[in-house]
């Protein structure tokens, strides 16, 4: 009885985390590129869903490398061209949207879709983050089973490897003529497999439970700190596209903002409306471009005025919430149905 509700407990904390980014991811979409709110937001969010990632992830339940690809295949990326193929769908039944599309060509957005795994023109860019999880994961299931039982000092040592040639990949990748990049989100992947790692290992050692009792003392300095090697000393970053600042800047803007949502979710464990959002941040993760339009689209016709770029930040954060909204009432639904399903 005691490791079932401790288990519960724990996903109920992860899922919480998770819609915290997921909220911040959809309003830094909404905000003007390259601002102070925009390089906080881009300086851990995407990270941290990789961490989160890894604090989920459990390399032992799987029967060897083919059942544990037959897996992810089926979670990760079936639902990537799922998502494609439902936001071409849409794409081609809109005029407006179908135009680009037709104007770009579709050598252009199979490229995109089929090598880069990040869809253009389909308002669905963010599944690119299935893929590159899917790239991650795999990395880490290999990592693990090459270095997960060696000596801690081992361990340690490869990471630090692949953490310097995460911001690193970029060399490699001017070596791929095909839009100059490794394919499916590997180069990504490299950097985001540092963050993965460091999320299982800081759920197997507890120390975010140990942190909690410290969380009033610690969590402005976690902030304060996040804020200044982030946005005020490294400026822009966005792990999807392999853009870092220097790798100290980056690695500790990074995992003090991880660390400051992960507390903050210990706290906040019971808020039923957080674990919600974060138990569907995959789909609504995918989804959010759309529903970010669909708000913008709905203020250009009542006002005339089209809201993109967002120039205003209070603009920009209400956008963010009522597209939150629009996406929490379409999976609405489906979670009813599922519960009803499970009795």
């Amino acid at each position: 009885m005691e490791s079932t509700t401790a288990v519960r407990k724990y996903y109920s904390e992860i899922d919480v985390a998770r819609g915290f980014v997921l909220f911040l991811t959809v309003f830094a979409h909404t905000l003007t590129g390259h601002t102070f709110w925009f390089n906080w937001v881009s300086s851990f969010i995407m990270q941290a869903f990789f961490f989160l990632s890894g604090m989920t992830f459990n390399p032992d339940k799987f029967d060897g490398f083919g059942h544990f690809l037959k897996v992810k295949i089926k979670k990760r990326v079936i639902p990537y061209f799922a998502i494609c193929l439902v936001g071409l769908v849409i794409c081609l039944l809109r005029p407006d949207y179908r135009a680009p599309l037709f104007e770009a060509g579709w050598s252009y957005e199979l490229t995109w879709l089929l090598y880069y795994a990040q869809p253009r023109n389909l308002y669905i860019g963010q599944v690119w983050f299935l893929a590159g999880l899917f790239m991650t994961e795999v990395f880490f299931y290999l990592w693990f089973r090459v270095f997960g039982k060696t000596h801690p000092l081992v361990r340690f040592y490869s990471v630090v490897v692949i953490a310097w040639l995460g911001v690193k990949i970029n060399v490699i990748n001017q070596f791929f003529p095909t839009m100059g990049r490794l394919p499916w989100k590997m180069d990504m992947a490299v950097g985001a497999l540092v963050f993965m790692i460091a999320g299982y290992y800081v759920h197997r050692s507890g120390i975010l439970y140990k942190m909690v009792r410290y969380y009033l003392y610690a969590m402005p300095l976690l902030v304060g700190l996040n804020w200044y090697f982030g946005p005020i000393l490294g400026g822009y970053v966005n792990l999807c596209d392999c853009v870092y600042s220097p790798a100290p800047l980056y690695y500790t803007a990074s995992f003090l903002g991880i660390f400051a949502v992960c507390l903050t979710a210990v706290i906040l464990r019971h808020w039923r409306f957080w674990q919600f959002c974060g138990h569907y941040s995959l789909p609504l993760f995918a989804s959010q471009t759309i529903f970010i339009y669909l708000v913008i689209e709905t203020i250009y016709h009542f006002t005339g005025v089209w809201q993109d770029p967002v120039t205003s930040n209070k603009m920009a954060l209400l956008i963010a919430v009522i597209a939150f909204a629009l996406m929490l009432l379409m999976i609405w639904p489906y979670h009813v149905w599922k519960t009803r399903r499970a009795k």
